[in-house]
């Protein structure tokens, strides 16, 4: 999942000690912005994504579960 939140230079800090909580990586920062991509459990992901609200959900992109079959 890719999530990309408002984040003001003094809320950063606080966003990025949140992903680390949930193993999350930080892809990419901009200006006024940044974007969490996680890799979990969807009762985990979801857990997260009420941690992160309150900043403000810019954009969300999920992948759910894909599964292939052995050649």
């Amino acid at each position: 999942m890719l999530v990309k939140l408002k984040a003001a230079p003094g809320q950063r800090q606080e966003i990025i000690s949140i992903a680390e909580t949930f193993r999350c990586t930080i892809a990419d920062v901009g200006l006024d912005a940044l974007v969490v991509q996680v890799v979990g459990e969807t009762a985990q992901n979801n857990a997260l994504l009420q941690l992160l609200k309150p900043y403000g959900l810019l954009e969300l992109t999920r992948t759910g579960e894909t599964a292939m079959s052995r050649p």
